[in-house]
């Protein structure tokens, strides 16, 4: 296991929820790891962690102090904690079995990533029948988009690195996946950029050339880190590489132009898109809301049901046609929308954010409070975005508190942060400090 990736695995513990109110859980869980990674076995004892990490005496006596003892059981109950929620996607997984101090590293996610084989970089790669199929057979799952087809589609990638590590489509394709888990409210994003980067760092690494780990690294750059010159050079070369790859001018349009306000280029690519895949449920969605951006609301709603039409269970379309119909003065007709998806989001926080901003906006305060209890109440145990919690004060029109919770939000480096400039939902913030200098740390500056 190399000790970067483990080491980015610690760091990503250190900032989870289960970990960031414990000092020393994380002070004990880092000092185990250190020196596992370090070959120091004789400081894996009971004694020299408890003087070590719990600051017990030299006359320390574990057959006394059964402090170690003790907390190695709340440490693998919280490790246990994070690996259910936020860690569910993680590449490399910290564990500590019952009976030692000496933690084993493993991969419970996508892969950790095998070391480069060493041959001869002329070569041709040959990719084996099987791992093609299981490629196929993930990208067939990607394009469910929802969450739990996103994780199978990451398992059938999985499944074709693990056939052939040096498969740099697979990896990108990885990399694909976790970045759109992060369109949807029940994994951080901070996590994801962390578990894409590294995979979508390697396929780059083993094909240079290959236009999705271009493409995968545009999204990252743009969505999450908001390092814009870096997203446009990355989508540029994908589509110099494959002027056909769908994907790239679709998240091109998405995640770069849209938030800049660039709308004519936003439909010249999606257009050209829409020739090569006129059935793409993501292109559906996403010339929906360049349409919504812009202002064309009845648009966007005919690209919104042209996207349920292609995937019944996108429920993410359900959520995109609730802004536009509320912006359309249609609020009932947003709450049935948003009604229709709640079979299918299996308690997704980001479509419960949007009821309760719907909710506000129809002067019904005490169901969006209501809401807004609820999300309390989830983030005990899982995932919740302050941007979501953010929209549900903005739609009861507590807008101070809305601010604070979008500038929060900025730390977890939500993705849909991108939209402040754009969304209508955000107008009555625009005469906010806050949030301007908000829009000025996320975005470029407006050109004219």
């Amino acid at each position: 296991m190399q000790r970067d990736s483990v080491e980015a695995a610690l760091a990503k513990i250190d900032k989870s929820k289960p970990f960031r109110q414990s000092e020393r859980m994380r002070r004990f869980l880092r000092f185990v790891v250190e020196r596992a990674l370090d070959g120091d076995s004789e400081a894996l004892k009971e004694y020299t962690v408890g003087m070590a990490v719990f600051d017990r005496p030299d006359d320390f006596d574990p057959r006394i102090d059964s402090i170690v003892r003790v907390e190695a059981r709340r440490l693998r109950r919280k490790l246990n904690e994070y690996y259910e929620s936020e860690g569910k996607s993680d590449f490399v997984r910290i564990n500590l079995q019952e009976g030692t101090y000496a933690p084993t590293f493993a991969t419970g996610g996508p892969p950790a990533l095998p070391p480069p084989a060493k041959a001869d970089p002329n070569a041709p790669h040959i990719i084996t029948g099987d791992a093609y199929q299981l490629l196929l057979e993930g990208r067939h799952f990607a394009n469910r988009m929802t969450p739990a087809h996103l994780r199978r589609s990451i398992e059938c990638f999985q499944r074709a690195i693990h056939l052939d590590p040096q498969f740099a489509a697979a990896y990108a394709a990885v990399g694909g996946s976790i970045l759109q888990l992060a369109l949807f409210g029940n994994i951080s994003p901070s996590v994801v950029m962390t578990d894409a980067g590294l995979v979508i760092y390697r396929a780059l690494t083993l094909s240079p050339d290959l236009a999705a780990g271009h493409l995968w690294r545009g999204f990252l750059n743009a969505a999450l880190l908001w390092n814009w010159v870096e997203a446009e050079v990355d989508y540029e070369r994908a589509l110099e590489l494959n002027p056909s790859l769908v994907q790239a001018r679709l998240f091109y349009a998405a995640t770069v132009m849209n938030p800049q306000g660039r709308f004519l280029e936003a439909r010249a690519h999606l257009g050209a898109a829409a020739l090569l895949d006129p059935a793409s449920v993501m292109l559906s969605a996403a010339t929906g809301m360049t349409e919504y951006f812009s202002g064309d609301y009845e648009a966007a709603l005919e690209h919104y049901r042209r996207a349920i039409e292609l995937n019944s269970s996108f429920y993410g379309a359900h959520r995109l046609m609730a802004y536009a119909l509320l912006a359309l003065g249609r609020g009932d007709e947003a709450l049935r929308s948003l009604e229709l998806a709640e079979p299918l989001a299996a308690g997704d926080p980001r479509l419960l954010a949007t009821q309760g901003y719907v909710q506000g906006r129809l002067g019904h305060v005490e169901k969006a409070t209501q809401i807004l209890e609820s999300l309390a109440a989830l983030s005990a145990d899982s995932y919740v975005s302050a941007y979501d919690r953010a929209l549900i004060h903005l739609g009861l029109g507590q807008h101070d508190e809305a601010c604070r919770l979008l500038v929060e939000a900025t730390a977890e480096h939500e993705p849909w942060l991108i939209m402040l400039r754009v969304d209508p939902i955000f107008a009555p913030l625009h005469g906010f400090a806050p949030f301007q200098d908000l829009v000025g740390r996320i975005l470029p500056p407006e050109t004219k």
